[in-house]
């Protein structure tokens, strides 16, 4: 108690001065920094720091065990059953009577590979002039004196043929070299520091005998061990005094570095969305939201307090992790460059996270949805990110050159480092190929170009939180800043776009190019969409205004934030796709080899314009109409809308295919665009002018209104 009461004495003015600075700041620390919830971040960190530490140590391997060794020879050979020699040597040897004779001569045991595997047990040094005299190819004739013969075995069928197998059979009481044979064993252990005679046959040399000494090595794998070479499998190396494992550390810290970057991730951006998108659902319920929104200081004063105090207990259970995360990085061979990038991209992209859970709590004012919409957002960021996780350390990831849209979501993803700071043993980073040429990005270039699209992400969503924040029924994007937007987007779809695909790609690239378009348009329509009363307000005092302080009306629909959207997205979706229809072409007009084909083309481009501008008037002519609670059925008609014709061309392709021998099928594909594309032009028609009708409608005076119903 006396050393709370000291740090509050002491931290008191320092206090005062924040409370000055950013008293929202201030609120969120004082409502936060209670004994409990920081003493249960320490804890928890803290523990989370043990248990991960004691489950990587418990995964090293242990001293060297009887149970992990095997008997075999040195040097240690690994036989084949097959020989291409003269059958020469056996034919001084075997009998002329011997059954299955000609598979005998032909056929035997031969020296594949010779390894120096180290022994735990035994001496080496007998071993040493076999191992220069031993050669790759040499046959096998005898062992201890005793000739090789298929005595006792199955010589039937045309695959027969002596294998290692075979030899353990034969000498089984001689040389083991199989893991199974303990040297718990006591006979076994028995036979170590023996030796064993060979006898060879070698083309050049004739006839050799060498003598091999048993010894017992280690057959013992352990992901952390440095690998050596075994007979069998990969084992690990034992050290000088043969008593433990030699480990690969700097894998080891790697392992533990890259579990406790996982463990910062999650957290911090799982939780800090959850906490964040929580606590606006709970200032709006008790209606303290507007106090906030009437407070003289700026947005970016009361959102940065709610950014900075709102999740303090989770940055202090992270930031206690830091401190041991930077030394394993140390020890795991990364140099200060690479940890700051690391960390230099992971708070850049969870504030990226952070700033769309602000906004997407501010737009949205309904009861039900605030209760869900925390958990809805914060399951979103953790799924997301465990799909990066997986897919980014996989080996498609690592070795695939070829790019597609799909690829921009790797710089919303701190686990993209990884691969580019080499960590999971990542190699080199291959040539990416995009539209403007092949490129190698390494980790600096990578961190440059995620704090560069950061901050690229922090200018729109600062934007649209700014205009939210100050008045609610404002559109989230100045009407004018859309044309730009559009422009960026279309230039990261052409960037994204590979120039080597092959023809069976390009429609799943293409497919994936609409589908990132689409979402895009859906929200352009709700960022540029103004409330329902605003409409209404522009209709009626639109000419108002003094001449030389209002717009013209097109001008008014272009760039004005408060008038109908319709020409400002129709004009939008004409520069995006004329923008990726043009590099589409230009890259892969070769697939288009007919007029037939490029019409056909265009005609789904015109498609997907005229269905996203239906959509965009159905959801303004909804929007005009005197009901309670439009959002809830404006959305979902909008946005399904969108696909009604493409829907239709797809009914008529398959009533025209049931349909194949009417004369009207002869025309095809085009044929069915063509009348999809007639009726969708004729229903935006109708559709526009009802909404025109609106408009004029809603800009009469109430007067003027009933005058006309009289």
């Amino acid at each position: 108690m006396l050393g709370t009461n000291l740090l509050t004495t002491l931290l008191h003015p320092h206090v005062d001065r924040l409370g000055d600075i950013n008293p929202q700041l201030l609120r969120e620390l004082k409502g936060r920094l209670k004994r409990f919830p920081v003493i249960t971040a320490i804890a928890l960190s803290l523990l989370c720091q043990i248990v991960v530490m004691v489950g990587f140590w418990s995964g090293l391997p242990g001293p060297v065990m009887l149970n992990d060794m095997s008997l075999s020879t040195y040097p240690m050979i690994e036989w084949r059953g097959e020989t291409q020699l003269s059958p020469k040597p056996m034919e001084d040897l075997i009998s002329l009577d011997m059954a299955n004779r000609d598979r005998v001569l032909t056929s035997g045991i031969v020296v594949a590979h010779i390894y120096e595997t180290e022994p735990v047990r035994g001496d080496k040094n007998l071993g040493l002039n076999a191992l220069n005299t031993i050669q790759q190819g040499d046959r096998l004739i005898k062992i201890d004196g005793q000739l090789i013969t298929p005595s006792g075995h199955q010589l039937t069928g045309p695959d027969w043929q002596y294998n290692v197998s075979d030899l353990a059979a034969t000498i089984h009481d001689r040389m083991v070299q199989y893991p199974h044979d303990s040297l718990t064993i006591p006979r076994v252990q028995k036979l170590i520091n023996t030796t064993i005679g060979l006898e060879f046959y070698n083309t050049e040399r004739g006839y050799y005998t060498v003598t091999l000494p048993r010894v017992a090595v280690s057959l013992h794998y352990n992901s952390y061990c440095v690998v050596g070479t075994s007979w069998s499998n990969a084992s690990c190396t034992v050290t000088a005094d043969k008593q433990s494992y030699q480990i690969d550390w700097p894998k080891w810290y790697s392992h533990i570095y890259t579990c406790f970057s996982v463990l910062i991730v999650f957290p911090l951006m799982g939780g800090g969305v959850f906490m964040l998108a929580n606590n606006l659902a709970d200032e709006q319920r008790r209606g303290t939201l507007n106090f906030l929104q009437l407070s003289p200081k700026s947005a970016f004063t009361i959102l940065s307090g709610k950014l900075l105090g709102v999740p303090v207990c989770l940055y202090l259970a992270v930031g206690l992790l830091f401190p041991l995360h930077w030394a394993i990085g140390f020890k795991a061979g990364y140099t200060i460059t690479q940890l700051l990038g690391f960390d230099l991209t992971l708070l850049s992209q969870t504030l990226i996270f952070y700033l769309a859970a602000l906004l997407l709590s501010l737009s949205v004012s309904n009861p039900m949805v605030l209760g869900l919409q925390p958990w809805l957002l914060a399951a979103g960021v953790i799924g997301f990110n465990w799909v990066m996780f997986f897919y980014i350390n996989s080996e498609e990831f690592a070795r695939n050159t070829d790019v597609n849209v799909l690829l921009w979501a790797t710089l919303f993803s701190p686990f993209s480092s990884l691969v580019y700071f080499n960590f999971a043993q990542a190699t080199v980073t291959p040539n990416i190929n995009l539209a403007l040429g092949d490129f190698r990005i390494n980790s600096p270039e990578y961190v440059i170009l995620a704090l560069a699209h950061a901050a690229g992400w922090y200018a729109l969503l600062g934007h649209g939180l700014e205009r939210r924040f100050n008045n609610s029924d404002t559109t989230l994007l100045k009407r004018r800043f859309s044309y730009l937007l559009t422009l960026i987007f279309a230039t990261l779809m052409v960037g994204l776009t590979g120039t080597r695909l092959q023809e069976d790609n390009v429609p799943v690239h293409l497919a994936l190019t609409v589908l990132l378009s689409l979402v895009y348009c859906i929200f352009l329509m709700v960022a540029l969409s103004p409330a329902r009363q605003t409409l209404k307000d522009w209709s009626r005092f639109r000419h108002a205004k003094p001449r030389h302080e209002r717009l013209s009306l097109w001008q008014d629909l272009v760039i004005g934030d408060t008038s109908s959207p319709v020409v400002a997205i129709a004009l939008n979706l004409l520069l995006l796709s004329s923008l990726i229809g043009v590099t589409f072409l230009g890259y892969y007009g070769d697939f288009l080899p007919t007029r037939l084909n490029v019409l056909t083309f265009v005609c789904c481009i015109l498609m997907f314009i005229g269905s996203i501008l239906f959509s965009t008037l159905v959801s303004q002519t909804l929007l005009m109409l005197p009901r309670q609670k439009n959002w809830i059925w404006l959305g979902a008609v909008g946005s399904i809308s969108c696909l009604v014709f493409p829907g239709l061309a797809m009914v008529m392709e398959i009533f025209w295919r049931a349909l194949a021998f009417s004369p009207i099928y002869v025309l095809g594909m085009p044929a069915q665009l063509v009348l999809a594309l007639s009726l969708l032009g004729t229903l935006t028609t109708v559709l526009g002018f009802v909404h025109t009708q609106q408009l004029i409608r809603s800009g009469r005076s109430e007067s003027q209104q009933l005058l006309s119903q009289a």
